[in-house]
């Protein structure tokens, strides 16, 4: 059988084969699946069968791929990923008698018999992001995108548009609503200014028919907590709905407030006090924030603040020595946790002698509770500020970074948060608030001979000449 016949017969079985998968779907289901909307933003509380929509989804296009043609299921990491969907895709092929359908269980990969496949990815690793570029996709599903929106535009702007064009391919983002309403993932899911193309779906377990038990659930739940349904997580995580709540902010930054349109009036990187600290990452970004203020001035400046993953020692360093040539720094610092402690040594080993002998001090790490409300307190006293030009990424995870629960006492481990690190150790160790006005004596020569002021100054200059010694007077 030549290759065309096979393909042909493929072709015949697909237009015969039942999608079975869709059997149990419900109507706010089907809606989605049916929908011609090229961008879909599914908002849903838990238990409202969004990841089943999910699997119908991916097995339909899968069903339809054709040679090379490509559909992506995308979580924060790949093991979440695995979870969420991987056993409902092959109860998929099983309903649906795709008998021809390959999994690959340590690619996490399925072949259709076409040349079609799906991947199953997480988004926590650039290498994982790599794997879609230069794809040509059929579909892209987002699970729950609030837990990686700081770099969801990236990668629908850099990644997806691009893969999407040669099939006019569509994208889900579904999941729930975030803590804060801010990002691609709000914007899109309601409709906000730009986002018009974007169509919204929206239900919650209350609608799904294979969890008749929801409401006397819900109400138990209210009831041990002792809780109504007004509280903004029940909004977000049981009814699906954005809900505004300011205390789930890790950082009370506000743009209005706290945002400063490029370097500040005089402003000289030889003159002014610097402080330099680094969050050191192997895995994860290495990040670096400068902070500057001038010699009499109470407020503090951000005046860069990046982030690079991948980098060994020699790019961290070379990094580090940038920046402290291109400013007059007066402390650095760098986060010992994760490995840091060895690459801190390193630093003042390989490179110190290379700026003048300046030392790398491992930075104040415990009660960083208490450190980001003393953060907290110089931002909204309109202390500190960010130049936007240099630190705009900053203010955005500084905007999304949620608190991990209620008890606010550490932060949402789905969301980045390297840029703020060293950020905040770089403003414990900046000492903005001991700097004062410098002291101006009176002129003798403008006060009266009897005048009490001229009086004093004589007085004390008179003492300080007799306790000296007597070669500098």
């Amino acid at each position: 059988m030549d290759a065309l016949t096979r393909y042909a017969m493929l072709r015949a079985q697909e237009r015969r084969t039942t999608r079975a998968w869709e059997a149990l779907l419900f109507r706010e289901q089907r809606r989605v699946i049916h929908s011609p909307a090229r961008l879909k933003a599914i908002l849903c509380g838990r238990r409202a069968g969004k990841t089943v929509t999910a699997a119908a989804g991916l097995a339909n296009a899968l069903n339809d791929a054709d040679f090379d043609e490509a559909v992506v299921y995308a979580a924060r990491t790949r093991a979440i990923a695995k979870r969420l969907i991987w056993a409902k895709l092959h109860k998929c092929a099983r309903d649906g008698g795709r008998t021809d359908w390959k999994f690959s269980e340590s690619e996490l990969t399925i072949t259709n018999g076409k040349g079609g496949f799906l991947i199953v990815v997480g988004l926590d690793k650039p290498a994982e992001i790599e794997k879609l570029r230069g794809l040509k996709m059929r579909r892209f599903i987002g699970d729950e995108p609030a837990t990686y929106s700081a770099i969801l535009q990236s990668l629908y702007d850099e990644i997806l548009e691009p893969a999407l064009m040669d099939l006019d391919g569509d994208v889900w983002l579904m999941g729930t609503p975030g803590p804060i309403l801010a990002g691609f993932w709000y914007q899109a899911s309601t409709q906000a200014e730009g986002f018009g193309e974007w169509t919204p779906f929206h239900w919650t377990m209350f609608h799904n028919p294979h969890t008749p038990g929801a409401r006397e659930y819900l109400d138990r739940v209210l009831r041990r907590k002792g809780l109504d349904e007004s509280d903004p997580t029940i909004q977000q995580e049981y009814f699906g709905r954005w809900c505004a709540d300011d205390s789930a902010q890790v950082y009370r930054y506000v743009p209005a407030v706290n945002d400063h349109a490029g370097l500040p009036a005089g402003y000289d990187p030889r003159k002014w006090v610097h402080t330099v600290c680094v969050d050191f990452g192997i895995v994860d970004d290495f990040a670096w924030t400068v902070e500057a203020s001038h010699p009499h001035r109470e407020e503090a400046f951000l005046v860069e603040n990046g982030a690079e993953v991948g980098l060994l020692i020699d790019d961290m360093a070379a990094i580090v020595l940038r920046l402290m040539s291109g400013y007059s720094v007066h402390f650095l610092g760098g986060d010992p946790g994760g490995g840091g402690k060895a690459l801190i040594e390193q630093w003042n080993q390989r490179y110190a002698a290379k700026t003048g002998g300046m030392l790398m001090v491992a930075v104040e790490k415990t009660e960083k509770r208490a450190a980001i409300d003393v953060y907290n307190t110089d931002l909204r006293a309109g202390r500190l500020f960010l130049c936007q030009e240099a630190c705009a990424a900053l203010g955005q995870e500084f905007t999304l970074l949620p608190w991990a629960d209620s008890r606010r006492l550490k932060e949402h481990p789905s969301y980045p948060n390297n840029r703020a690190d060293s950020a905040l150790y770089t403003h414990r160790h900046h000492r903005a608030y001991q700097h004062a006005l410098p002291r101006v004596e009176p002129q003798l020569t403008r006060l009266a001979p009897d005048d009490p002021t001229r009086i004093a100054l004589e007085e004390r200059q008179f003492s300080t000449r007799n306790e000296s010694d007597w070669w500098n007077q």
